[in-house]
């Protein structure tokens, strides 16, 4: 009997063996644990590399950035995915981006870069055929401030990441604006008349509305109305320059 005891405890032993062994083995190919996505996500779907430049002479901002330019199939969620810039008077952080005004919403990717295939996604990262984004913001005139611009990334699901990272998502420093104020004549209306083939121009002039007594109407110096045509392209504050060096507008 003392015999039959001591084979089952060597049994009992070996089982206990077999077991520890199979249990050491499902730890050592258990998956690592996915890393809270907070964090990770975050830093792969933001703005990368965010500038703004503000022209004084046209009195347009450009803010550019570009895609994260890293190989993975997360690229993918670009494609579905949109991006928002802010613009704000000071400091520009999570506690004041709900102070901020939404100046462009653009899409992260589209299908047409790269002209399509399986993996077109990565197509979307900096290094592939993506192009980057611009935004022209044409300032508002009478500012003078010092401006910061942010770029936050909603996905199809819904969730906003902003990481306000300087230099990539947000602007490291602010960006001075100075624009003039409104010296322009007011509700511009022009009419063709198809029997004469000629169009009539009215408009409200500036020094006849309030604080116009700055623009002179008499002697040397005084202020000439200048009236320009372009037959296609639309001449905008961003683009009025270049029409005019151009002779695209005259």
């Amino acid at each position: 009997m003392g015999g039959d005891m001591h084979v089952r405890n060597r049994s009992a032993t070996a089982s206990g063996l077999v077991l520890l062994f199979l249990a050491s083995t499902l730890l050592a190919f258990t998956p690592t644990a996915v890393a809270d996505p907070n964090v990770d996500e975050m830093s792969w779907y933001q703005a990368q590399g965010l500038s703004a430049m503000f022209d004084p002479q046209t009195e347009v901002t450009t803010i550019t950035w570009s895609n994260i330019d890293q190989f993975d199939s997360r690229v993918a969620e670009l494609l579905d995915a949109t991006y928002s810039v802010y613009r704000h008077e000071g400091a520009l952080d999570a506690s004041t981006l709900s102070e901020a005004d939404l100046v462009a919403t653009v899409e992260a990717c589209t299908d047409a870069v790269g002209g399509g295939g399986g993996t077109n996604y990565l197509n979307c990262r900096a290094s592939g055929t993506h192009p980057g984004h611009t935004v022209e913001y044409p300032v508002p005139p009478g500012e003078n401030a010092l401006v910061n611009y942010t770029v936050t990334t909603q996905m199809s699901n819904g969730t906003v990441y902003a990481m306000f990272l300087p230099g990539d998502s947000v602007t490291v420093v602010g960006v001075q604006e100075s624009t003039q104020a409104v010296r322009t004549p007011y509700n511009l209306i022009g009419s063709f008349d198809r029997v004469t083939s000629s169009t009539s121009l009215a408009w409200t002039p500036f020094h006849i509305l309030p604080g116009g007594d700055v623009i002179p109407t008499e002697g040397p110096d005084a202020a000439t109305v200048l009236v320009y045509r372009s037959d296609n392209v639309p001449i905008t504050r961003s683009n009025v320059t270049t029409m005019l060096q151009s002779g695209q507008a005259q």
